[in-house]
C-alpha cells in the first residue's frame, strides 16, 4: 500500500469524523452526547496528526525530492495498473 494511498485514506476518515463531529455538537440534546461528540472531534484531528506525519520527509527520512519522486512512481504504477485493469 502506497503512502499517498493511505494517506487518502486517513484524510477521508477524518473529513466523515469531523463531519459526524459537528453534528453531533449542534444536535446534541445531552450533554453525555456532547461529549460523545467533543471525542469523536477529538479522534478527527488524531487522525489527521497521523496523516500530517506520514506526509513530513524528514519524519521517515527522506528527502522531499526523495518523497516526491516516491510519490510519482507510486502514482505512475497505479495509473498503469488501472489501465492494465
Amino acid at each position: 500500500m502506497s503512502n499517498l494511498y493511505l494517506r487518502n485514506i486517513l484524510n477521508g476518515v477524518f473529513i466523515l469524523l469531523a463531519i459526524a463531529a459537528m453534528i453531533g455538537v449542534i444536535a446534541s440534546k445531552t450533554p453525555l452526547m456532547l461529549h460523545i461528540s467533543y471525542g469523536i472531534g477529538l479522534l478527527a484531528v488524531l487522525i489527521k496528526v497521523i496523516e500530517v506525519i506520514l506526509r513530513m520527509p524528514s519524519m521517515t527520512g527522506h528527502t522531499v525530492y526523495e518523497q516526491r519522486q516516491r510519490e510519482k512512481r507510486s502514482h505512475n504504477e497505479d495509473a498503469q495498473q488501472t489501465k492494465n485493469d
